[in-house]
């Protein structure tokens, strides 16, 4: 008996490494065009569509991979570059390319495996004309030392906060530009933190969406899965204590785990996963308000600071059927899984066909609204044709589309400033630049 309790855990152990890669793998495989369906409706409501001009300032220093870019109060800009993918995670993510069709020369598989190892994370902060540099910290695993940089958030006070993979707790930036300590957070946490997306509320507590996972033991073996609703969590630092604040749909999914009798010592992983699944969305307004787009029908609940709900009405779009070709994609996505990298030699997996597809796809398989400083929610996503520019939908307090927003080809939106963007330019490899781009 104690050996097959250590076989399970090790299962559900590799069971949550599946599901996180799977996730980081699938979602551009299965991103839906929500700025299509938008953009189809807002043209025949007549909705103002423009594309945004030429940066007015593109800074002076060559990056490899932005993370994250913050402007500070006084027009200076924050910004994070990863370091090189970990040889363990860029190897796993190659053969998860391999096996979802992407190998050979020149491929996604191809191009993970052979990323240079390139320069170190880092850390900058660019003067308001983005000419001058200063660098802060450097790469390490000392108390103010960063790791793998993934994201930076406006705190209170005008302090920033740093989002660090490698890290368990949270670096703290003052108005200045200089790491003046950092933020416990609960152990599990740190790791869920850098994928999901965080905001600091008014409060200064720290807004979460945690993965809840749920077991059972079976008969035969174990069930593990994770349900399709979670809570946004409200994190005080100085108590330590969550409480939730709202609740959202999220993609869930189903695993059994039983030991096969024919083969003693080995298990076998049933993964059951619902196709196409409606999810929402949520930002943090500058203002303090949580705005919540809901995946059901583009309504979006907004939560005032003191806690007051008000609801406005569905943003329109076109609905897109599920079609025998979708389901032929999503059955082959599932079996996908016959070849992971990581499985261990003595598990096998076996997709569990879904009871049923739903009528219609939702209006957006993955999170990405983004809060503008002015209040309105920008809703990203990939144009269908790889030749059309980006763009956006920006909505506003009243739940509506008040214009379709394109970039200029070749750029990637990073983040926002005081009537600016901040977006990434050039040709890719060790010379991207950051550029900012008037928003009027």
């Amino acid at each position: 008996m104690p050996n097959r309790t250590s076989e399970l855990l090790n299962a559900r152990k590799t069971l949550t490494r599946i599901g996180n890669a799977l996730m980081i793998v699938s979602a551009p495989m299965k991103a839906i065009s929500l700025f299509a369906l938008i953009a189809g409706i807002a043209r025949a409501q007549g909705t103002p569509e423009r594309t945004l001009g030429a940066p007015t300032v593109v800074g002076a220093e060559p990056f490899r991979d932005i993370a994250a870019v913050r402007e500070l109060s006084d027009g200076r800009l924050l910004v994070v570059e990863r370091g090189p993918m970990n040889p363990m995670i860029r190897s796993m993510m190659a053969g998860f390319a391999r096996a979802a069709g992407r190998g050979g020369r020149g491929s996604t598989a191809d191009s993970i495996a052979n990323q240079p190892d390139g320069p170190p994370a880092r850390m900058i902060i660019f003067d308001a004309k983005l000419t001058i540099i200063q660098p802060i910290g450097q790469v390490g695993a000392g108390l103010r030392e960063i790791q793998q940089p993934q994201g930076l958030v406006s705190a209170i006070a005008d302090t920033t906060l740093l989002l660090d993979i490698g890290r368990s707790d949270l670096l703290v930036i003052d108005p200045g530009g200089k790491f003046v300590g950092s933020k416990t957070v609960p152990p599990g946490i740190g790791a869920m933190l850098a994928a999901n997306g965080v905001a600091v509320d008014r409060s200064g507590r720290l807004l979460f969406q945690p993965r809840e996972q749920v077991s059972r033991n079976t008969p035969a073996g174990m069930e593990v899965g994770s349900p399709d609703s979670a809570a946004i969590m409200a994190l005080d630092f100085k108590t330590g204590a969550t409480v939730p604040v709202a609740h959202v749909r999220v993609a869930g999914n189903t695993a059994l785990m039983e030991a096969d009798s024919a083969r003693p010592g080995t298990m076998t992983m049933h993964m059951k996963t619902v196709p196409f699944p409606v999810i929402d969305d949520w930002v943090l307004m500058p203002d303090g308000t949580l705005a919540i787009i809901r995946g059901a029908d583009l309504h979006i609940d907004w939560f005032a600071p003191d806690g007051k709900k008000r609801s406005t009405l569905p943003i329109a779009y076109a609905r897109e059927a599920v079609t025998d070709s979708d389901k032929v994609k999503f059955r082959n996505q599932m079996h996908l899984s016959d070849s992971l990298p990581m499985l261990p030699r003595n598990m096998s997996m076996a997709p569990v066909e879904p009871d049923s597809f739903p009528k219609f796809k939702p209006p957006f398989s993955v999170r990405g609204a983004k809060a503008a400083s002015d209040g309105t929610i920008w809703l990203p996503s990939r144009i269908i044709s790889p030749a059309a520019p980006e763009g956006y939908a920006v909505i506003g307090p009243n739940g509506q589309v008040r214009e379709i927003v394109h970039l200029a080809n070749g750029q990637r939106l990073l983040g926002f400033g005081k009537g600016v963007i901040y977006v990434q330019v050039g040709e890719g490899g060790q010379d991207n630049r950051v550029a900012r781009v008037s928003l009027h």
